[in-house]
Formats: C-alpha cells, sequence, structure tokens
C-alpha cells in the first residue's frame, strides 16, 4: 500500500493517511501508507464538545455519568446493576469470555453486569452474559487513557441483549462502591437508569492531542503526524445499519477526512484561478498555517501533532 500511496503522489494525488490510534504504544508507531514522506499522516485532536447520553445511580444522588450504546443496540432499560469479580483474581471484574467461568449464587437474572473488556470479542462475551440470563451488559475499560470518555462498542446487528460503554472512572467507581459493601457479597446491586435524551457537553480536553493518536516519527525519521485534525468525538454519517446513519465516534479516521475536505477545497480555490499546483505545496501550506496544539498550556510535541491543527480558514 506505501508503495502505491508514493506512485500516486507523484502522480499529482494528494493522498491522505490515518496515522494510527496506538497512542499508548509509544513511539514510531505511523500507520502505513502513512509513514510515506508524501502521505499526509493525520493525527487527532480532541473536539470542543461531544454529544453523549447520561446514566445516573441511585448510590450517587445528583451525579450524572456519560454512556455510549452499541453499535446494535437502539435503547438501554433502567435495571439492577450486578458486579462479579473474577474468580482467580477478586480484584477484577470478570471479562465475561467463554474461558472465564462465571459461577455465582448472585441473581443475575433480569440484572445489568459490568463486564471488563479485552480477552474475547464484545459478541463472546454478550453470549456468555445472555446464557446468564442479565437484562445488558456495560462495558468498560481498565487501560482507557481518557478515563472519561466513554468506550465505544462494536457488536454485531443479531445481538439480542443491549450493551453500552462506559468510562473508566464511572466503572472505578462503581467497583469501589461495590466492595465497600462486600462483608456478605461481592455482587452487591444497585439500581441505574438511563436517559434517552442526547446532551451536548462541553469537552475538557478540547483543542489537545486524542490520547490515542499515534505517535512518530516514522522509521526514517521524517515528520509524521504531518498534521492534525478533529478526531476525538466527531458526529459523523455512518452507514444506514448502525445508529440510524448517524453516530458520535472517534480516531484518527475521523480525522483524516477533515484534512481531505480541506485539501480538496484548496484545490477547488487553485483550480478555478488556473494556478496548478501540486501535493507538495498543498502539504506545505496547511502545515505552514496550522495552529499548534497545546498541553497544560506548552505547545504539544510535533511527534504528536505534526505541524498543529489544520485550519480552514
Amino acid at each position: 500500500m506505501s508503495v502505491v500511496a508514493n506512485r500516486l503522489t507523484e502522480k499529482g494525488v494528494i493522498v491522505v493517511s490515518v496515522a494510527g490510534n496506538q497512542g499508548s504504544e509509544g513511539v514510531f508507531m505511523q500507520n502505513s501508507p502513512g509513514s510515506v514522506p508524501k502521505v499526509i499522516s493525520v493525527a487527532s485532536v480532541d473536539n470542543s464538545f461531544y454529544f453523549t447520553q447520561i446514566a445516573t445511580v441511585d448510590a450517587f444522588p445528583n451525579e450524572t455519568y456519560p454512556y455510549e450504546l452499541s453499535t446494535s443496540t437502539k435503547q438501554m432499560s433502567n435495571g439492577t446493576l450486578a458486579i462479579l469479580f473474577d474468580e482467580q483474581n477478586t480484584h477484577l471484574v470478570t471479562t465475561a469470555c467463554p474461558n472465564n467461568v462465571m459461577t455465582t449464587t448472585a441473581p443475575l437474572a433480569s440484572s445489568i453486569l459490568l463486564v471488563h473488556r479485552g480477552g474475547c470479542t464484545f459478541a463472546e462475551k454478550l453470549s456468555v452474559a445472555e446464557q446468564f440470563g442479565v437484562k445488558a451488559v456495560l462495558f468498560y475499560d481498565a487501560d482507557e487513557q481518557d478515563e472519561y470518555r466513554a468506550i465505544q462498542v462494536l457488536t454485531p446487528d443479531e445481538s439480542i441483549i443491549p450493551a453500552a460503554g462506559i468510562s473508566k472512572y464511572f466503572a472505578d467507581k462503581l467497583i469501589a462502591t461495590v466492595k465497600k459493601y462486600k462483608g456478605s457479597s461481592k455482587n452487591k446491586a444497585f439500581n441505574i437508569m438511563f436517559s434517552v435524551h442526547q446532551y451536548n457537553e462541553p469537552s475538557p480536553s478540547a483543542g489537545q492531542v486524542s490520547s490515542f493518536s499515534s505517535v512518530g516519527p516514522n522509521y526514517e525519521l521524517d515528520l509524521k503526524p504531518s498534521l492534525a485534525g478533529i478526531g476525538n468525538q466527531v458526529y459523523s454519517t455512518l452507514p444506514r445499519h448502525i445508529g440510524d446513519g448517524w453516530g458520535t465516534r472517534s480516531g484518527t479516521s475521523m480525522a483524516a477526512p477533515h484534512i481531505s475536505g480541506v485539501a480538496a477545497l484548496m484545490l477547488a480555490y487553485y483550480k478555478q484561478n488556473n494556478i496548478t499546483v501540486d501535493p507538495l505545496f498543498i502539504t506545505e501550506q496547511l502545515q505552514n498555517h496550522a495552529q499548534q496544539a497545546t498541553f497544560e498550556g506548552q505547545p504539544d510535541h510535533p511527534l504528536l501533532q505534526g505541524a498543529g491543527l489544520v485550519q480552514r480558514k
């Protein structure tokens, strides 16, 4: 793919690629073909706001927590939350994988089960949960760097049990509260309610490089990523069978179209004015006018953001 992308740029085609979503895995993690010198590799910057639905728990009065419906779920039903701990390690919440035996005397029927991400697919976890008669499943990721962001859950269309993702912060608070009441049982449950309305919430990390965005450079030490676009919590079009054609998604796959659109506008302008340009010129113009992303008031590292956030004006 890198060879093809390089040949396309030599033919005058602007090639835009994602930097990748391996931000936690260190340097030199640029995805192909974004690692090609003449290809525009795009990092992700957090949006200024995001749409979310909120959940409430009777144990935490006057507090709300974001949740995100799985790709196959239309609505979550209110119910009793159950938390099961791993038999091998009582500090870990069950992964609900086929090889993670869930033996319990706690009443799981019609409950909403908290499940740790990882170990097997979401579909396998839902299948195990269904065998125990649970009403719905809440997924969380203990390794998520953005602890306040509800995780995305990709579930097959034929999934029977509703599912949603919640933030690491919310899950940790639920787990800690359950452990406080573990005198007679570790399976204490709480009532949890899910709002069906979407809310527009300001992002506390607006304009910062997304935690998942891959770090450069490439193996030839070229500046990668090249630029950054808005990629975290983007409300966009989706296939009609997912979220009725609209939904919020995160990733450098959401940031790359931002750059592609701006590049297309520039090409249209130069064409209308009979000015011939090449991909390198477009890339340089985008980089020269980019806005630096900051972290804690200081410019963030170029290996995270490239030249900075693309500016449309």
